[in-house]
């Protein structure tokens, strides 16, 4: 069952949703020979994999009745039934935040931060279906902040997917956002383009259309400022290297290792 797990959420993270089709599908014939401490994890995993697969409504009533038929008499196999549980309900459905944030808590009662973040992403997108986009809010930045804190890299991808489509910002760390490297503003990024140019100050203001008198406060390479200087070693004579390219965050989720 471990492997089974494994397996089902490797194909989850790069993206083979034929894959965790066909894996989550073989679920119900061997949950009977396992011991539902074992199946359980794997019974979760398949039913968070399959939630927003299109044509999968037969599939998550089979792994709802397989839930069904394990014990669940502590608080770990109960946190895994309601998790499940909240999976087979649609985001439309009235109940569907409340069942996410229930389970979330559970989650949090067993100090378990990855399985909590990986149901309050999902209350989130309950919650922005129902039209309650401030409450959605801080809920998926908590689930950023726990998936980054993990370094659980296809969650912080499957987050900032949300984040985008929900229009929520996760803050001033948010990854949803494309950012220039070293931390720069877009503007800073020219900035530093232009001096590995070969550009004097004058120039570079001329080039941005800065009046002289703005420089001191919109340039960052000005007399009193410190930004771009200490962390770059930038050559005397450029070679026509450029600085910057832009970086951007998608939502494909990337499997390059485990979220765990």
């Amino acid at each position: 069952m471990g492997r089974m797990r494994f397996l089902i959420e490797l194909a989850t993270a790069e993206g083979r949703i034929d894959d965790v089709f066909e894996l989550a599908s073989g679920l119900p014939e061997l949950i009977p020979n396992a011991d539902s401490g074992d199946a359980w994890p794997a019974v979760m995993a398949a039913a968070l994999a399959i939630d927003s697969i299109a044509g999968s409504e037969r599939l998550r009533e089979d792994l709802q009745a397989t839930a069904g038929s394990l014990r669940r008499l502590s608080p770990l196999e109960n946190a895994y039934a309601d998790t499940v549980s909240a999976s087979a309900l649609a985001p439309t459905c009235p109940e569907a935040a409340e069942r996410w944030l229930a389970a979330a808590q559970s989650w949090l009662d067993l100090e378990q931060p990855y399985n909590r973040a990986q149901t309050l992403v999902r209350a989130t997108a309950a919650l922005v279906v129902a039209e309650n986009r401030q409450a959605a809010k801080p809920v998926l930045v908590e689930a950023a902040q726990l998936a980054r804190d993990l370094s659980a890299r296809p969650l912080t991808d499957r987050i900032a997917t949300v984040a985008r489509q929900a229009r929520i910002s996760l803050g001033i760390d948010d990854e949803s956002v494309p950012r220039a490297p070293f931390g720069l503003t877009e503007r800073e990024c020219e900035v530093l383009r232009l001096l590995v140019g070969g550009l004097s100050n004058r120039q570079i203001a001329a080039a941005l259309t800065i009046h002289r008198r703005q420089r001191a406060s919109t340039s960052p390479i000005s007399s009193g400022s410190s930004m771009c200087r200490p962390a770059l070693l930038l050559p005397a004579q450029p070679t026509g290297t450029t600085c910057c390219k832009a970086s951007s965050m998608d939502g494909n989720s990337s499997a390059a290792g485990s979220d765990r």
